[in-house]
């Protein structure tokens, strides 16, 4: 085994030093760390996992977990290791400051020590981020950037039928459905205030009133509806699970498709939503008679996607990329996700993203020795 690297995992879901947990003999983590354990042995690099309190800058050493078995079942201890080589900061964007990560991550940074899985940037810098590329721009909806309620009026007038975005929103929370209608505007949404559902119709006068109501919360934009496929009143898109690799270049993990709940606006899984399989959908779309693009000619895209942000953050090594395709057979890049949540993959898919992590752990410590 290579020795000279270290590959630090920085996370809060395994137990901390504190806890009895960390004393007892026979503990053995959940399935997606004994993976990190295999795949270093498979990529020749130790990995250890620790939160960020573990970390002791003024030693340069971490208490940290580490496994002496070959397959992740038994032999997991918790002692004191130098300084990671790499670090991939596995905490939740919302836990960063309260765990005190965004500072150990800092500090990482000024020792010359790589950490990836960055976070990326608000929705409306990635719509303005991929409009300027050539290759991808013509995949995404048509996108303003909100300042007033007029900007959203107009483009309704114009399109007809759009979507609002907070350009902090996760998980289809607080997307809006603006339908307009003969002398009214429809609003819609499945996760709005206390994550309920809304739907309401609105005079335009009621409608400015309420957007204003909306733009003095917080930032939004603005997309033309996009007719996703729909299946028995499940909205389609499909996650694509990226990964850099050993070599530092993008790969396709796996492919997910995501049916919303009935009836929704949204195809995301929150509050009844569904995974389905790429090849079954596929067969399904082209029984219907749906024109559909292949995976080829979606995975292309989807990486040139990817290639875009790596320009802006030359450090991000994983992203989600949600792509729907219309009833015309045009797709488009809906959300992209820098963190993206392991519970829409399959295991297959889990092992593989974190054999790609672990490799592009690897090459980035490598770079950067």
């Amino acid at each position: 085994m290579d020795k000279n690297v270290l590959f630090g995992v920085m996370t809060v879901s395994l137990p901390n030093r504190h806890s009895p947990l960390s004393s007892k003999e026979g503990y053995v983590p959940s399935t997606t760390w004994r993976h990190f354990h295999q795949a270093g042995l498979r990529h020749e690099v130790k990995v250890i996992f620790f939160h960020p309190e573990d970390v002791n800058f003024f030693q340069n050493r971490v208490h940290a977990w580490s496994c002496s078995s070959s397959d992740g079942k038994s032999g997991w201890v918790r002692k004191w290791h130098r300084m990671p080589d790499v670090v991939y900061e596995n905490v939740l964007l919302r836990a960063l400051r309260q765990t005190g990560a965004l500072t150990v991550k800092r500090e990482f940074q000024k020792k010359g020590i790589p950490v990836f899985n960055p976070a990326l940037f608000q929705k409306n810098r990635i719509a303005d981020i991929l409009k300027r590329n050539k290759q991808v721009s013509r995949h995404i909806p048509k996108t303003i950037q909100v300042r007033t309620v007029k900007d959203v009026l107009s483009f309704l007038e114009q399109v007809k039928c759009v979507y609002l975005k907070p350009v902090r929103g996760t998980g289809g929370k607080g997307i809006l459905e603006l339908q307009l209608q003969q002398d009214s505007v429809r609003v819609r949404a499945q996760r709005f205030i206390k994550d309920k559902g809304f739907d309401r119709t609105f005079s335009r006068q009621k409608l400015a009133a309420f957007l204003r109501y909306l733009l003095q919360k917080g930032r939004y934009i603005a997309q033309e509806k996009v007719e996703l496929l729909t299946r028995d009143g499940r909205k389609i898109d499909f996650r694509f699970q990226l990964n850099r690799n050993e070599t530092g270049k993008w790969q396709l993990v796996g492919i997910r498709p995501k049916l919303g709940p009935v009836g929704s606006i949204v195809s995301n899984l929150h509050s009844g939503g569904i995974e389905g399989d790429w090849e079954e959908i596929s067969e399904w779309a082209f029984k219907e008679g749906y024109p559909f693009p292949g995976k080829q000619e979606l995975t292309k895209a989807a990486i040139a996607t990817a290639e875009e942000f790596t320009r802006y953050r030359r450090n991000l090594g994983l992203v989600g990329l949600d792509i729907g395709v219309d009833v015309n057979g045009r797709y488009y890049v809906l959300d992209v996700n820098p963190r993206p949540g392991r519970n829409v993959l399959t295991s297959g898919m889990i092992r593989d993203s974190v054999y790609a992590i672990t490799g592009f752990a690897k090459y980035l410590a490598l770079k950067y020795k």
